[in-house]
């Protein structure tokens, strides 16, 4: 899922979160019920943990929450989880289940490529023990 490339943002919202880059606002403003939710089942640090256990692929979107503008990495996704757990969890779960579908799919061809090998290589192995 993508957000808008712009947006406005109220000064009350840039003033309360101390930041003013919009496309931190945008999420929270696109995720803020997920974020609720999370917040009722997970305690922070479970939230982190989380986050922290997911794929390096789905932390990427993580980006967002960054002040510094320098690329995420594992050290970088850490601090936004931990400055912002729920926002990051249901960021990283968003890129999860948008990705899943496609990753399942991937994952099926991939076997259904290896289980065809297989076949052909079983079925040469009868042909020359025969």
């Amino acid at each position: 899922m993508s957000y808008p490339k712009f947006a406005v943002v109220p000064a009350s919202a840039l003033t309360a979160e101390k930041r003013w880059d919009a496309p931190f606002h945008i999420a929270l403003h696109h995720l803020k019920d997920r974020m609720i939710e999370l917040a009722k089942k997970y305690s922070p640090e479970e939230a982190v943990a989380l986050v922290l256990r997911s794929p390096a692929p789905a932390q990427k979107p993580l980006q967002v929450l960054l002040r510094s503008g320098l690329p995420i990495n594992a050290e970088r996704a850490a601090a936004a989880a931990n400055e912002y757990p729920y926002l990051a969890l249901a960021i990283v779960q968003r890129d999860i289940d948008d990705n899943m579908n496609k990753a399942i799919q991937d994952a099926m061809d991939s076997v259904s490529r290896a289980q065809d090998r297989l076949d052909a290589l079983l079925e040469i192995a009868r042909e020359i023990r025969n």
